[in-house]
This record gives structure tokens, sequence and C-alpha cells, in this order.
């Protein structure tokens, strides 16, 4: 199944795909522009492809000025990395995981607190109302959020059964290092996890140094480290969210036609990808059953996750993002409420 979220890093060697393939008859929308992007998902993936869409749409209806390369597949190194070449401009943006784009600013970690979301459609009302707010704050970092997406909940899997929370303790759980938010999380949890590079996990999980972690049902099935797990807790962490991020250099080279193209392109894209993510989670979670995981009810309150969201917040703020985003994220959740009887819809 494809990966929707941190792809496979085996595919290293795929090669860059190029703007300039699709002829238009419109007039140039400005001077040529040549926008370099990276990623780590295979040019193959769902995440590639809505990538791969965005290159001849660009070059067309921007009448051949904006020409996209992409390097898929961690050919520009791992996101760290690529958040380095970009600020020494050796590329011009990346497609990031929520722990990409917080290795640019923890700004829009907010939106992954635990508990935030109890519907996709809260996310999705919530994404676009609250975009501006943080792409204010990334441009004064030296960035340019052109959109999120919503990659979907991530669950806990474990080698053994578990049930609840206090379960979970008792694993050998990965934790993503250096991901500052997900950190925060098990600390408030108490789960005593194993800090573990995401390349690592697969044969962390085969040496026996973790027995637990912690994915979207999609991404778990990508990596194919469901294989080596035998249960699932059916309660949802958090909403895990990804972006599209240039330079803020790189937004600037192109004029205001060109940038209000390239947004609106990238938003639509983006919103395929969500719905393709909602789909592959679900597909993988009805494969996991039928292949014999257990998905299993966890028998903590309803509220755990939404009150170590709360815990986290409150350290949080001010730190890792500030307090005003969080309020407004919160009081955007209210009103998708307030407006959809308590979010049932």
């Amino acid at each position: 199944m494809k990966n929707p979220l941190l792809w496979p890093y085996w595919a290293l060697l795929l090669l860059p795909a190029f703007g300039q393939s699709t002829e238009s008859n419109l007039p140039p929308m400005g001077p040529e522009v040549k926008i370099v992007l990276a990623t780590l998902a295979p040019k193959s993936s769902a995440d590639g492809k809505a990538l791969s869409r965005m290159v001849p749409q660009l070059f067309k209806e921007s009448g051949q000025s904006i020409k996209v390369q992409i390097f898929y597949g961690g050919q520009m190194g791992d996101e760290a990395e690529a958040v380095e070449k970009i600020q020494a401009r050796q590329i011009d943006g990346a497609a990031f995981t929520g722990n990409g784009l917080g290795r640019i600013s923890g700004d829009s970690r907010v939106l992954e607190l635990p508990g935030l979301f109890r519907t996709p459609t809260e996310a999705e009302y919530v994404y676009p109302r609250i975009e501006g707010s943080i792409n204010a704050l990334y441009e004064k970092k030296g960035f340019h959020l052109v959109a999120l997406v919503e990659v979907g909940y991530a669950y806990f899997f474990s080698k053994k059964p578990i049930t609840c929370i206090e379960d979970v303790r008792k694993t050998k759980c990965w934790v993503w290092k250096g991901d500052q938010l997900a950190n925060e999380m098990m600390n408030d949890l108490k789960i005593p996890a194993i800090p573990v590079n995401m390349t690592e996990v697969n044969s962390a999980l085969q040496t026996g140094l973790l027995d637990a972690f912690y994915a979207t049902p999609a991404l778990a099935a990508a990596v194919q480290w469901n294989n080596q797990v035998t249960t699932l807790l059916e309660m949802p962490i958090t909403m895990v969210s990804g972006g599209l991020v240039t330079s803020l250099e790189a937004w600037q080279r192109m004029n205001d036609a060109q940038r209000k193209l390239f947004t609106r392109v990238a938003r639509n894209r983006m919103g395929d990808l969500t719905r393709e993510n909602r789909r592959n989670n679900a597909e993988s979670i009805k494969l996991f059953k039928q292949n014999g995981m257990s998905v299993t009810a966890s028998k903590d309150p309803a509220n755990t996750m939404e009150q170590a969201g709360y815990s986290m917040e409150a350290r949080l703020s001010g730190k890792l993002f500030p307090t005003e985003l969080a309020v407004r994220a919160r009081a955007l959740v209210a009103e998708y409420r307030e407006k959809n009887a308590g979010g049932k819809k």
C-alpha cells in the first residue's frame, strides 16, 4: 500500500521531475521562475503523485513561466537536511511531515496537540482558517507555508496485547528522535519511550529494541511495520499534519499572479491528497483486521488524549508555539462544533 505520510526511505534513486513537459498556448504569466522542491516521498506514493500532478499544471497555467523540479525519495536527505538545504539556497522548498515542519518552526505543531480534533472534518475546517496565522510566523523565519495537508490519525501499535495507555507504558515504545512534540506527549502520558530515527524503526522492531510504535495506519502498512505487531489500540492519538513549504526568497521570486496560481494549485492538490489519505487509512485498518491483527477499543476514558493535549498546551504555549495561536486553534474548533451540532457532522 502507498504511504501517505513518511514514506519508505529506500526509494533514493528516482529521477527528478521537471515542469516543462506540457505545452501551453497561454501567454507567460511573468518572468520564468524555477522552483526546486524535495520530498521523502517516492514518486509512486500518494504524496509523490500529488506533487507530480502540480508540475505540468503549474507549467501550463502559468504560460510556461513556472518550472518546478522535484527530487523524490529522500534524494536531498532527511527532513533536517532539507531544511538546511533550503536555508543554504541549494533547494527552494520541500514537502514536510509535521516533524519536518517543526524543524522550521514549532508554530504548526499546535495542530498536532493530542485530542485537538475529534473528527477529520474539524481539521478540514480549521486548517484553511489558521494557515495565514501560521504562515506569518514562518515568514518571520524566512519561509513560506504554501499549504497544509491532513495525514490522518496516529494510533499505538504493539507486539503485545494493549487495551489502554497503562498497557502501552509496559512496552518498549518508539518515539521519533528529535521530535519535541512527540517526546512531550510521551512524557505527559508517562510512556518510557525509546528515541530512534524513523529509518531505524524496522530493524529496532526486529531486534526487540522496540515492541511498540505510533503511526497512521497507512504509514504502518507502507513501511511494513504492521507485520511485526499484533494489536492496534483503537484510540486516536493525534491528527498528523504535513505541509508544502518554500523559502521566502523563492516565494518572492514569483510575481503576484504566479504566487496566487501556485497557492491555488498546491492547496487543491493537498486537498486531493487529504481525501486519498483518509481512504488509505481506512483501507489499511480493514486490511489489518483481515490479516488477523487485533483492533482493540481502548478502556481509557474517551477524553484521555484530549486531556493530554490540554496539559501539553499549558507547558508548550509561549515556547514551542505562541499562546495566541493555540487559543485561535481552540476557538476555531469550538466554532465548528457550535455550527455543526457538537462536531458530529
